[in-house]
């Protein structure tokens, strides 16, 4: 099977270099992937002269029905000759790509938040048949069997759910699904143990023979680290520092010597090579210490369970099933029986929605939030608001005296004048005060949230995806710092004009008193019933925007996957269906919106009109004081707009509310409105941290005394009883098989 390939030479390489991937039979070429590389001519020294690795392949060839490997010590290039096979490196030289479908699997492992299905398929044509085919070349049956649900198991963003072995595997079965001409597999086997690489070795050889005796043709390249396997491999090749330095069958390297002028060259890897080929008895020397361990383990009835918990089901999938099969079924099931096929339904969700409120926002948020402000300064600012509105109504009122007055004007001059000048400094203080202490209130916020999720166990985070918490302290912080103290001092300046205007219409035409309070009691009543739909469409709407992050995170994360195996398509779709959900949402919370806007028109309407026909109508017997007869009027003319305002401005406070509402939920204290988060227990103990004396520890030395580990509440422990210690300046190794609890041993550490 063809494949892609790339060669980056560096300046001093004034040589043609031809890199290829090709076939037998010449089939058609894969752009699809590729990038086109540049022209023959063009010279070698675009690339950058500070480079610090180059990539200089002389040839590399992978021909149908091969598999080739690709070794090499820490640094030597394997992964750069993964990226260049999928033309992922800038290169010079030729590229000859004869492959419709590539299989890539990276050397970190990538899932993707859903199901076990999902990440395999990963919106390519579903097949049953092939989905099963892949799982078991990839050697994950008997995880999938354990799994409470299958392939419809939810593994979790970053795959919270499996074990780094498990995650290696869920990678290959990804990359051999949908049948592809060409397999790259960077380092999938370094992740899981002895018995469970041969399974997968032998799984990859398997499909290549199916494929040659179905007359498809495939190949594939693996990038190993298990020298043992390199005896069963077509052709290898040996890379140290970007350069091939060897290359030919497992037999053609052993026979180089460490006395050979590339071995020297190699740095000693290649003579280490040399001399572990030569060492090789047999090939299948690692099947049949795999077969005596699985007999020592069948004889041991003892052990049975557990052997069969260590050894069929890995530890961090148990650990995180809702129910775990039985071992002694598992050992059953291993000796020939049938998987499991009832699971449970009652089962714990290991990535739980978001938490979509409804009705009104809680008091105590708003009384938290006032709290955190201060009571004191946020009276004082309401204050200065209403003394604004008051001397704006001072000076409508010697204006309206100043016109109707027969003599002495020059008081009416100096008194207007005085309190106009009085009115805009007490406006731009109140609204800088308000500001101001609104950011500090957020600070405050931020700084509490932000150490709230700092303290947060491991576990809530393997449940809550990063895209809920990232949209948190993104677009709910964006609105709290910025757009809620803009609209707040909004709010404050509407409502304190039209509460004012109210009281001077009623005071000037008193007949107004009854409309004014029936209309006023309609606008709130109304605008209450709008609220209550526009509050839980921004809650939905709000909730969508996590899953839109965690896409786009995981897209970015993807996309050499996603390129490699033509499931680009994928990310998109799933870009497209949330983003869909999230503008529905904010469409129709724009729509509901907008109809707060209209209503308070049509019920301040109803005051303007009741007012003007009064004061035109019947003068004398509505209007208490005739000379101030022309304030209420314009008064009643300019409500409909103020109340209009007011009320979308309710409205988007009522919607930032929500923002607040989620960002308490990242506050300590239920009494706050939060709780949401679980919180570890202290880093440190001030009172024997005082009797530690000051230079401790002096050394490093680690005692492990009966510890044991769950990873959540209600879950089997993932470390019974742990018993060691280290001394100082001893080098420790942990080994187990997959699952055996070498990861949870450093996570207690």
């Amino acid at each position: 099977g063809g494949g892609k390939a790339a060669a980056a030479v560096p300046p001093e390489q004034k040589k043609k270099t031809t890199t290829k991937v090709g076939t037998k039979k010449k089939a058609t070429k894969n752009n699809t992937n590729a990038r086109e590389p540049p022209p023959q001519e063009e010279s070698p020294s675009s690339f950058p002269a500070s480079a610090v690795f180059r990539l200089q392949v002389d040839e590399f060839v992978v021909r149908k029905d091969e598999l080739v490997a690709v070794v090499g010590q820490v640094g030597a290039g394997k992964s750069a000759l993964a990226n260049a096979l999928l033309g992922r490196l800038e290169h010079t030289g030729s590229v000859e790509v004869y492959s419709k479908v590539v299989g890539y699997a990276p050397q970190e492992p990538f899932v993707v938040s859903g199901t076990v299905s999902e990440n395999v398929v990963m919106g390519r044509p579903f097949d049953e048949a092939a989905l099963q085919k892949a799982i078991h070349i990839a050697a994950m049956d008997r995880d999938v069997a354990g799994l409470s649900q299958g392939v419809d198991t939810v593994v979790g963003e970053r795959g919270t759910t499996l074990s780094g072995g498990q995650q290696a595997r869920l990678q290959v079965a990804r990359a051999v699904y949908g049948d592809p001409e060409f397999l790259i597999l960077d380092s999938s086997l370094a992740a899981v143990d002895a018995r469970v690489a041969r399974d997968m070795f032998d799984g990859v050889k398997r499909w290549i023979r199916q494929g040659k005796g179905q007359g498809k043709g495939r190949g594939a390249v693996l990038v190993l680290s298990q020298l043992h396997f390199l005896p069963e491999c077509d052709r290898v090749y040996v890379l140290d520092e970007g350069t091939v330095v060897a290359k030919g069958t497992a037999k053609d390297i052993a026979l180089l010597g460490e006395s050979d002028e590339a071995s020297k060259k190699a740095g000693g890897f290649l003579a280490h090579l040399v001399q572990t080929l030569s060492e090789e008895p047999n090939p299948d020397q690692d099947r049949r210490l795999d077969d005596e361990e699985e007999d020592q383990v069948g004889n041991d009835d003892d052990d049975k369970e557990r052997a069969a918990a260590a050894l069929l089901i890995t530890e961090k999938t148990a650990r995180r099933l809702d129910v775990v099969p039985s071992a002694k079924k598992l050992v059953d099931d291993d000796a020939g029986g049938p998987p499991p096929k009832d699971r449970t339904k009652d089962q714990q969700v290991l990535v739980k929605k978001d938490v979509i409120r409804h009705g009104a926002v809680s008091i105590r948020v708003f009384l938290a939030w006032a709290r955190g402000v201060g009571y004191g300064k946020l009276l004082a600012i309401l204050g200065m608001y209403y003394l604004a509105a008051l001397v704006l109504f001072a000076s409508d009122v010697i204006l309206a005296q100043w016109v109707t007055a027969k003599t002495d004007r020059s008081s009416y001059m100096a008194a207007y004048t005085s309190v106009a000048l009085f009115y805009l400094p007490v406006l731009c203080v109140a609204a800088i005060a308000g500001v101001v202490v609104s950011v500090s209130g957020a600070s405050t916020l931020h700084a509490s949230t932000f150490d709230t999720v700092l303290r947060a166990p491991v576990a809530w985070f393997d449940s809550v995806p990063s895209g809920r918490i990232v949209s948190r302290f993104a677009a709910d912080f964006d609105i709290v710092d910025i757009e809620w103290s803009q609209m707040l001092d909004g709010f404050v300046t509407m409502f304190t004009a039209y509460t004012m205007f109210i009281l001077a219409i009623s005071l000037i035409v008193p007949l107004l008193i009854p409309i004014n309070s029936l209309a006023f009691y309609g606008l709130v009543k109304s605008l209450a019933k709008i609220d209550v739909a526009n509050r839980d469409l921004k809650r939905i709407a709000n909730a969508a925007v996590s899953p839109t992050v965690t896409t786009a995170q995981e897209a970015e994360n993807g996309r050499v996957v996603a390129e490699a195996l033509g499931a680009s398509e994928f990310f998109r779709d799933r870009q497209r269906r949330q983003f869909d959900l999230e503008l529905a949402a904010f469409f129709a919370s724009t729509s509901v919106h907008q109809m707060a806007y209209v209503n308070a028109t049509a019920w301040c309407s109803v005051m303007s009109l009741a007012a003007s026909l009064l004061i035109v109508l019947i003068p004398d017997f509505a209007v208490s004081n005739q000379s101030v007869a022309p304030v209420a009027l314009s008064y009643a003319l300019v409500a409909p707009y103020f109340a209009s305002m007011a009320s979308e401005i309710v409205l988007q406070l009522s919607l930032y509310a929500t923002s607040l509402e989620r960002l308490f939920e990242y506050l300590p204290n239920k009494s706050d409105g939060g709780g949401l988060v679980p919180r570890e227990p202290p880093h440190s103990i001030p009172d024997v941290d005082e009797k530690l004396p000051l230079n401790w520890p002096s050394a490093g030395r680690v005692v492990f005394d009966d510890v044991q580990l769950r990873y959540r509440d209600g879950l089997p422990l993932a470390l019974a009883g742990a018993s060691f210690s280290m001394t100082p300046g001893e080098k420790v190794g942990v080994v187990g098989r997959t699952g055996a609890g070498k990861s949870s041993l450093f996570i207690a550490l």
